[in-house]
């Protein structure tokens, strides 16, 4: 979760991991103070023994988990 807010704020690790605090309530959110915008977070838990985190500057965006062979990408 904290690598994909760092990411959708676009500055990287120059943001200490203790300059923000994701709540895992429902639905996840952030606190932060980073810029004055709200953060919305999308879990992907499709295979088994990993996770996936999207993190979007826009509320209500919605997220969909396609899988993709790797055949299709090495074409």
């Amino acid at each position: 979760l904290k690598e994909s807010f760092l990411k959708a704020v676009g500055k990287g690790m120059s943001i200490s991991l203790n300059s923000f605090c994701i709540d895992l309530g429902e639905p996840v959110t952030v606190e932060q103070e980073v810029d004055k915008r709200g953060y919305s977070f999308t879990e992907f838990s499709d295979i088994p023994g990993y996770r996936c985190c999207v993190c979007t500057a826009e509320k209500n965006v919605k997220a969909e988990f396609i899988r993709v062979s790797p055949e299709i990408i090495l074409m």
